[in-house]
Formats: structure tokens, C-alpha cells, sequence
């Protein structure tokens, strides 16, 4: 959840400058091995939850029901990885990708309805209280916020193309986050 405010408030404070833009390119050159390793290293821990949470478990059903959720997850985070590929490829400006893509084509409702389905399958997955309570938590934190058509805007049609991906990357960190919660036994 952190990770997703901080690249909010830093994506916004930075819109569509154009000496910003040239910063903030450079900076993402210099730090992108960081993010990629910290990402994988989070990919990394929800694969060892969830192969821990098959092993803990008796029931079949229950079993099934993990490694659907599981699927789902790796599904989604493909989707928003495409979406991220799409964007780098991409040689027109973020404001015209945000625009055109996210908000008239309707990508962003399509990725916060991914988000939003994985949040509630994460939390009727949880089987510890405290970690259901995060996921609840969570889930009202960033989804009512990003509900709003403001809020849109702001994240996708007023951006550099760089500040579009920091802001799925957030969300991808958020649902491995969330992911990993669910699957805490």
C-alpha cells in the first residue's frame, strides 16, 4: 500500500512538466533494475506462500480454491505486464495514451475491476482474522479513492508514459501484497 501512495503522490506531483518529464525519465532509467528486482523478489514470496498454503492444507476443495486464486493472480499481473509492454512500445505522449487508452477505451475500469475482483476473492480466501482485516483495509483505501473519475484522470490521461507504468506497477505491488495476505495460513 505504501509503495502504490508513494508512486501516486509522485506520479501527480509530476504531471506533464516538461523538464519534470526528462528528470523523471532518467531517474526511471537509473532505477528501473530496482524496481524489476523488487518486484521479483515479490513474485518470488507469493509463489513460496502459495506453495506453502497447498502444502498446509487438507481439504481438497480448499486446495482448488487456492490454486485458482493463484492462476487468477498470475493471469492479472499478465494483463497489467501486457499493458506495461504496450506502453514502453508506445511513441505517442502518456496524456494521449491515459486518454485514449485508459479512460475512452475503458482499460482502467477493466484493470480496477480485476483489482477490485481480486480484492474480494483475496479476502473471502483468508483464514487468519488480522490478515482479512489488512486485505478490508486495503481494499477501501486504494479502490474507493481510485473509483472516482478524478482520480482517473489524474493517474492516466494527465501522465508522462513513464508515470502510466509506475502506477500499474503499483497496482501489480498491491495485489501481490493483498495476494500474499490471502494466502497467509
Amino acid at each position: 500500500m505504501r509503495y502504490f501512495i508513494l508512486i501516486c503522490l509522485f506520479v501527480m506531483y509530476g504531471c506533464s512538466n516538461g523538464n519534470t518529464d526528462k528528470v523523471v525519465e532518467k531517474a526511471f532509467q537509473e532505477n528501473s533494475i530496482n524496481v524489476d528486482s523488487d518486484y521479483k523478489k515479490s513474485l518470488d514470496t507469493l509463489r513460496l506462500m502459495y506453495e506453502k498454503s497447498v502444502i498446509n492444507i487438507k481439504k481438497d476443495d480448499s486446495i482448488k480454491a487456492i490454486h485458482s486464486f493463484y492462476i487468477l493472480i498470475k493471469q492479472n499481473l499478465s494483463y497489467i505486464d501486457s499493458l506495461k509492454v504496450e506502453i514502453q512500445k508506445s511513441d505517442s505522449s502518456g496524456n494521449e495514451i491515459g486518454r485514449n487508452s485508459f479512460i475512452n477505451n475503458g482499460i482502467s475500469d477493466s484493470v480496477y475491476n480485476r483489482i477490485l475482483m481480486l480484492y474480494s476473492l483475496a479476502e473471502s480466501l483468508a483464514t487468519v482474522q488480522n490478515c482479512k482485516n489488512e486485505i478490508q483495509k486495503e481494499r477501501h483505501a486504494v479502490l474507493n479513492e481510485y473509483a472516482s473519475s478524478q482520480t482517473k484522470e489524474q493517474l492516466f490521461a494527465m501522465n508522462t508514459l513513464w508515470g502510466i507504468s509506475m502506477v500499474l506497477y503499483g497496482f501489480e505491488k498491491e495485489l501481490i501484497s493483498v495476494s500474499i495476505l490471502a494466502l497467509t495460513r
